[in-house]
C-alpha cells in the first residue's frame, strides 16, 4: 500500500476548520484541485466530486464517505477499476492551541 500524506498549521479556531471541510458547497472558493463536491456529509453515502489537475481536463469520480467523526473525514474512491485503483482519502485535524490546527492530508492507495 503507497501514500501520500501532507500537513500545514492554521491558525483559526478547529471549529471553524471543520466546518469548512463539511461545507462541500464552498470546496472551489479555496482548492484549486476539487472543482466540485455534490452530497451530504452523512457515512456511508456516495459524493460526485469533480477533480481538475492543473493543465488537465475535469474528471468527475463517486466515493462513499467513511468516517465523519473526531475531526477525521474520509472517503473511499475508486478510479478506473474499482478495487485496483482504490484511493481513501482523508483529512484529519489536530488542535495545538485555541486558534491552531495541524491538518493532516493523506491518501492510501
Amino acid at each position: 500500500m503507497s501514500q501520500i500524506k501532507s500537513e500545514i498549521i492554521i491558525n483559526a479556531p478547529i471549529e471553524s476548520i471543520w466546518n469548512h471541510l463539511l461545507n462541500f458547497n464552498s470546496y472551489a472558493q479555496w482548492n484549486p484541485f476539487i472543482k466540485e463536491i455534490v452530497g451530504e456529509p452523512v457515512v456511508n453515502s456516495k459524493l460526485t466530486i469533480t477533480i481538475q489537475p492543473m493543465g488537465k481536463k475535469p474528471m468527475k469520480f463517486y466515493p462513499k464517505i467513511l468516517t465523519i467523526a473526531n475531526y477525521h473525514f474520509s472517503w473511499l474512491g475508486s478510479m478506473g477499476i474499482k478495487g485496483v485503483f482504490d484511493g481513501e482519502h482523508n483529512f484529519k485535524l489536530e488542535q495545538i492551541s485555541m486558534n491552531q490546527v495541524r491538518l493532516l492530508h493523506f491518501e492510501k492507495f
